[in-house]
């Protein structure tokens, strides 16, 4: 099995993922109830849904890395995938747009934006019907009840990876001292996604390949 089919399979397993045909006609997708989240395109690379919002707030991070390509203009990212290192990266930035996308209004051409894998042109303010989502002003509160709602879904998602070996008790420990330690980011939107860095890097790798 391939580290991209490993990937699949993994993230195939998760709650809010389903497999469906992706919208570019190229391998094979997986979707939440908002948007695409993933193109595998082939044994050796899969295309993100991030969301240029995301992709703007945390390029440099996003650069840092060099499974990941930033094509201008877009709101997906490709990411090459060649070991496990790749599988946790991408882990971890699937957790990031279904974040990205959850609760936010269909701005028409950002949840539909083509991927990386298409022969038109980057999308740009004129052919997305505008700036690709903006910040919203959110209050506090609905900022605090989307992130909680994030990191349930995420001891959900830890469970199903890590039953083999850790306690549903053990794994809501874990996330919840994890989400503690950053309490004081003023940015929260990637707050889930650090989370769940943290907890896996804790109990390391040992999620059954399924």
């Amino acid at each position: 099995m391939t580290t991209a089919s490993r990937a699949l399979t993994q993230l195939a397993s998760w709650p809010d993922l389903t497999q469906a045909p992706p919208s570019c006609g190229t391998g094979r997708a997986l979707r939440s109830d908002r948007a695409e989240i993933a193109h595998f395109h082939s044994e050796m690379q899969v295309d993100l849904h991030l969301t240029a919002r995301m992709i703007h707030h945390f390029e440099s991070d996003l650069r840092d890395s060099s499974a990941i390509h930033l094509v201008p203009g877009s709101h997906w990212v490709t990411i090459r995938m060649e070991c496990q290192a790749d599988i946790d990266l991408l882990m971890t930035l699937v957790s990031a747009a279904l974040h990205a996308h959850q609760g936010r209004p269909d701005h028409g051409g950002a949840l539909h934006a083509p991927c990386n894998d298409h022969d038109g042109p980057a999308p740009t303010h004129e052919n997305t019907g505008g700036p690709a989502d903006p910040p919203e002003q959110e209050s506090t509160v609905a900022v605090d009840e989307r992130e909680e709602e994030a990191i349930r879904a995420l001891i959900e998602r830890l469970t199903a990876s890590y039953s083999p070996t850790r306690s549903p008790a053990e794994i809501e420990a874990a996330v919840t001292a994890a989400h503690a330690s950053f309490k004081d980011r003023p940015i929260r939107d990637f707050v889930p996604v650090l989370v769940e860095r943290k907890v896996r890097a804790a109990f390391g790798r040992t999620t059954p390949d399924r």
